[in-house]
């Protein structure tokens, strides 16, 4: 039977083709039936159509977006018509080229050209449309540009090269760390604190990244491993439970401080909406990640509570004891851990106990360890009220921001390009991945005004 599709005037002859071809793909197979082989492979030919199809969908609309008028208007200057010109754009199903005109600066003898759709539609790099330049970018912040490449080429989606998924993702995340501040602003103001909410903790720490420097002869390459920064916002339940973790890093040589500030607003905000959170500083001993969080929680309204990890405590304290107690230092361990969990006095019972072997270098760590440190571990007291006692959530989030990305075998890094897969990735663990890209990609929408004359 005889089926006539009736289809609008407008549609681009490109299109009708390939409706035409996808329907003659699928009444190929059928007819076949049982004898059309391996479907896996039938699967993949309908894909393909599909594809084609789709992008020449995407096609007609971009063409929809030309001017064809003698001049246009962009940002106050004038642009000519030098007529039309054919351009490829990459969709998320693969290249369409499309005719359209192109337009040169009247300001100056060759001047710049100006391609009216490319900017109406948001493009970047001038060719890659926006859904794919997202989709590209959070590939490249989950894997490799080479895993991506194999990634999406198995999926027949976004069938695009390694260089290519490299050069659009770093891209995406150098026009996101260009405008990272203001984009914060807006995460920060859309940005829901949990229901379940009563405590947001603050957390920083530090871990390794292989970078690539020139080696001290100067003429060498070498792959020296640098600090990079990570930071957490933790809400918490009352029961002390991680709800959501918001992810910050920055790269070795990065900004630091810029990241504080940011970690500083984001706390502000979520106190401002619910001002009855109960706040936690929380890290291990070094200072320098102490003297940050002194800065990040000052002058708020609400009372700190300051905690070391509660398991590096125990990490000095296992060492302690097992030089007191050799093979049974399992007991006394324990009872230590029960002190500080539920006893106030905990210190100072401690203390008491290992101040008879602070000859032993072991003990003697273990006792600075705690008198240096003695009014940020009262355990007790935080979880009576429902207060986290470990870092765990910044400790996560140094291997999986961090070194399941950037510690690969062989790798290594820039601090620029590294900056950029960095604040993606931070995006993505977040769940902040969609307002950051559509705050990302808006401002390359831009406004072209035609002019008869």
């Amino acid at each position: 039977m005889e089926i006539l599709l009736d289809l609008p005037d407008d549609c681009n002859p490109n299109l009708i083709a390939q409706f035409q071809q996808l329907a003659r793909v699928v009444s190929k197979m059928t007819a076949k039936g049982p004898r059309m082989g391996d479907f896996a492979r039938v699967e993949e030919s309908i894909s393909d159509a599909c594809a084609k199809l789709e992008a020449e969908c995407i096609g007609q609309l971009l063409s929809s977006l030309d001017v064809e008028v003698p001049y246009v208007e962009f940002e106050g200057e004038r642009y000519k018509n030098l007529g039309p010109a054919p351009k490829t754009f990459h969709t998320m199903a693969g290249d369409v080229t499309i005719e359209r005109c192109l337009f040169r600066s009247t300001a100056q003898r060759n001047g710049p050209t100006l391609d009216p759709i490319a900017l109406r539609a948001g493009v970047i790099g001038d060719c890659w449309l926006p859904s794919v330049a997202k989709a590209m970018a959070k590939h490249i912040a989950t894997v490799t540009s080479r895993e991506a490449a194999s990634l999406t080429s198995s999926t027949r989606r976004l069938p695009y090269s390694r260089s290519s998924f490299e050069r659009v993702g770093h891209l995406v995340g150098a026009e996101y760390c260009r405008r990272s501040e203001e984009i914060a602003d807006v995460l920060a103001e859309k940005f829901v604190v949990p229901a379940a909410a009563t405590s947001v903790s603050v957390s920083l720490d530090r871990v390794a990244v292989p970078m690539e420097e020139i080696a001290v002869d100067g003429e060498h390459i070498a792959r020296n491993y640098r600090m990079a920064h990570c930071g957490t916002l933790t809400f918490h339940d009352a029961d002390g439970d991680a709800l959501h973790v918001v992810r910050y890093g920055r790269m070795p040589a990065g900004d630091i401080d810029n990241m504080d500030e940011l970690m500083q607003a984001d706390l502000r905000s979520a106190l401002a909406d619910r001002p009855k959170l109960r706040v936690v500083a929380l890290a291990d001993g070094a200072s320098e990640m102490w003297n940050r969080l002194d800065l990040i929680v000052e002058d708020l309204e609400q009372d700190t509570t300051r905690l070391v990890d509660f398991w590096h405590v125990c990490e000095y304290l296992a060492a302690a004891a097992a030089v007191i107690d050799g093979d049974q230092s399992s007991n006394r361990l324990s009872r230590w851990k029960h002190l500080l969990l539920n006893a106030e006095s905990a210190i100072r019972l401690v203390l008491g106990e290992l101040d008879e072997y602070t000859d032993i270098e072991p003990v003697a760590e273990a006792v600075r360890y705690v008198e240096n440190h003695g009014d940020r571990l009262n355990y007790a007291r935080a979880r009576t009220q429902g207060l986290p006692i470990g870092s765990g959530n910044i400790e996560a989030t140094c291997k999986s921001l961090v070194s399941q990305r950037f510690k690969r075998s062989g790798a290594r890094w820039k601090i620029e390009t590294g900056e950029h897969v960095l604040q993606l990735r931070a995006l993505q663990l977040s769940d902040r991945w969609e307002d950051a890209m559509d705050e990302t990609l808006k401002p390359l929408r831009r406004r072209v005004v035609a002019r008869a004359s």
